[in-house]
């Protein structure tokens, strides 16, 4: 083995163990407290994701579980949003076949739980966040950028009755995060050689290999077994920087499958107590931005005054 010393740090390079591993490159001007990935859980916790001081919590009140008669009384909605009613956008520089952003042009979903509404209504899944009436007027009265409203046709199950004011909202921003990176390996199938482990383009993730359809190309590395192990080891937190020299100045941003919201609008949900969500912060590369973008990032200081 051979020892190498570099600012006082010892590092420890094996032959026949090489250091192959997809990285998030963090280099560059990161701003800090810009954007926060968002997400409405469906109790009151992080579902189940470690977190940080940093990250926002929002519970409700009282919390699930928490009410006297030990009953949960929150009402929840299944899915939101069909594939026939989504409308894709294939802006990959690579790859005309991938889908970069999206949205519904309509909501259908049945009603779970009790009767009690809050103002965030966690769903099973779906691509967009479900509002009680009374939080979608307040949203709509916000100088928001990225926001789509949607009327959401809910049904109660079993009786089938239906509720009405209840509305989707939808990250119709668009920005772009940063692909990962590649150490002492190739952005290849470890398994065949042939097939991207991600586009590097667009950063899509490939769930299995284009040629040999192995699946599982890369593994967290905390995860990894070692030696014997052919996947490719990635760092947790991969996407987490967006480049600002891609955003369109939206406040709600939608961003390889995820959603990010301004810190702005999250302060302004923590002023009026809605509830539930949590926001994980993520980092705002500002190097490259022009100047139209740059009075965007300024307007972003401003707090909502509605």
């Amino acid at each position: 083995m051979d020892f190498v010393e570099a600012s006082r740090v010892i590092v420890v390079s094996h032959a026949n163990c090489p250091m192959r591993k997809i990285i998030l490159d963090r280099s560059g001007d990161l701003r800090e407290s810009v954007f926060y990935r968002f997400a409405v859980p469906f109790d009151d916790g992080t579902d189940g994701l470690p977190r940080s001081k940093q990250w926002i919590v929002a519970p409700r009140s009282p919390k699930e579980g928490e009410t006297l008669d030990g009953r949960v009384n929150w009402i929840w909605f299944s899915g939101l949003g069909q594939s026939q009613d989504r409308v894709v956008t294939k802006s990959c520089p690579r790859n005309k076949d991938h889908v970069t952003h999206w949205f519904y042009t309509r909501f259908a979903t049945e009603a779970f739980g009790g009767k009690e509404v809050s103002p965030f209504i966690a769903t099973s899944i779906g691509d967009a966040f479900a509002l009680s009436g009374e939080l979608k007027q307040r949203i709509a009265a916000l100088k928001l950028r990225g926001g789509r409203l949607d009327p959401v046709d809910v049904t109660v199950h079993v009786s089938g009755k239906r509720l009405l004011e209840f509305w989707a909202l939808q990250f119709v921003g668009k920005a772009l995060l940063r692909i990962p990176a590649v150490v002492d390996c190739k952005n290849q199938c470890p398994f065949c050689g042939r097939g991207e482990v991600f586009c590097t383009g667009c950063g899509l993730w490939a769930g299995s290999c284009s040629h040999c359809e192995a699946g599982g190309m890369a593994v967290r590395e905390d995860k990894h077994e070692g030696l014997s192990d052919k996947r490719i080891p990635f760092e947790d937190h991969l996407w987490s920087i967006i480049e600002a020299k891609t955003w369109d100045g939206s406040d709600l941003v939608q961003s390889h499958g995820d959603y990010f919201a301004s810190k702005r609008f999250i302060d302004w949900l923590l002023r009026i107590h809605a509830a539930p969500f949590y926001a994980e912060p993520v980092y705002f590369c500002v190097d490259g931005m022009n100047d139209q973008q740059k009075k965007w990032l300024d307007d972003l200081q401003k707090p909502f005054e509605a």
